[in-house]
């Protein structure tokens, strides 16, 4: 009987009337095959190496010495600036570390590195706590007489981003695909562009695009930030039993394959791996609470052959 239903329930159901009828409800019904983009769950389960093992970023230079010295430098330097509150306040724009969100670790990055490089211009796709926290080193760098245009591209923002807030220049509740590319053209050396999308490779989507048509023509010393990558492990798995399939961070790898153009800077899961004794160093000292964290941060910099490889 289950047999006749796997066989025959598929067939009725993946049909395209049956297909068209269950989007109308705002669902997809796909099925489970080998050239589904959505993985087969329960042969996952059979594979647990899958989430054991690292991957080895085969082509990747991952300048281990900058990252270390990025942390002796630049992490260390700032992190006295970055005692953010645990609970929310009565500002709604202030960063507060309980968010599964953006994590105590990616915002002492994103705040260490909107103060060393000082930006002109920040342009962040997809935005949220990110935005409070870079709102707010954006402030503190205006007192020191460096002002920081910030710009936020969201199709869909809250309404603490919708009413505005001291550091946020601009709001632009589009999506990426539909914004003029001078928009981004435009940023220049240690000025900031920071992507936490969709996270998912599909056709006409904001992932294809940002990587496809924006970062190379991104201009020489652009720092460019991108959340939610776990390399150079696998996503976790616990988001794949909540139906997460994303896959941005295949992409990233790939792009960086024996790409001499984008250096990288510093990679959370990968610094937190490599480097535990300099990473618990500088983070231990918040609470067991800051290294227990659902989300990571990657930054890397285009470069140029002019351009030597450098943390500065």
């Amino acid at each position: 009987m289950i047999e006749y239903i796997k066989r025959w329930g598929k067939f009725l159901l993946l049909t395209n009337k049956s297909f068209r009828t269950f989007r109308w409800f705002g669902v997809h019904v796909t099925p489970v095959h080998f050239y589904s983009p959505v993985p087969d769950l329960d042969e996952l389960e059979l594979r647990p190496e899958i989430w054991e093992k690292e991957s080895e970023l085969v082509g990747i230079n991952m300048n281990d010495s900058v990252q270390l010295q990025f942390m002796e430098d630049i992490l260390s330097k700032y992190l006295p600036e970055c005692n953010f509150p645990h609970q929310i306040t009565t500002r709604p724009y202030e960063y507060h570390t309980n968010n599964v969100y953006f994590d105590y670790i990616s915002a002492v990055a994103m705040h260490s590195i909107v103060r060393h490089y000082q930006p002109k211009k920040i342009v962040e796709v997809g935005a949220g706590n990110s935005t409070y926290v870079i709102a707010n080193a954006a402030r503190i760098n205006a007192d020191d007489g460096h002002l920081t245009q910030v710009i936020a591209i969201d199709p869909y923002p809250n309404k603490t981003l919708q009413g505005g807030f001291p550091g946020l220049s601009q709001l632009i509740p589009d999506k990426i695909q539909d914004i003029d590319l001078d928009l981004i053209k435009n940023l220049q050396a240690n000025d900031i562009l920071s992507i936490d999308t969709s996270h998912v490779i599909r056709t006409g989507g904001d992932v294809t695009f940002l990587y496809l048509e924006v970062l190379p023509r991104l201009a020489p010393g652009v720092l460019i930030h991108i959340h939610d990558i776990f390399l150079p492990q696998e996503y976790p798995k616990r988001w794949l039993r909540q139906r997460y399939f994303w896959n941005e961070q295949y992409l990233l790898q790939a792009f960086l394959i024996c790409n001499t153009d984008f250096e990288v800077l510093w990679v959370q899961k990968y610094a937190e791996l490599h480097f535990p004794d300099e990473f618990k160093g500088i983070f231990a000292a918040r609470g067991d609470k800051a290294m227990e964290y659902n989300s990571c941060s990657f930054w890397m910099r285009r470069c140029s052959p002019i351009m030597p490889n450098s943390p500065y």
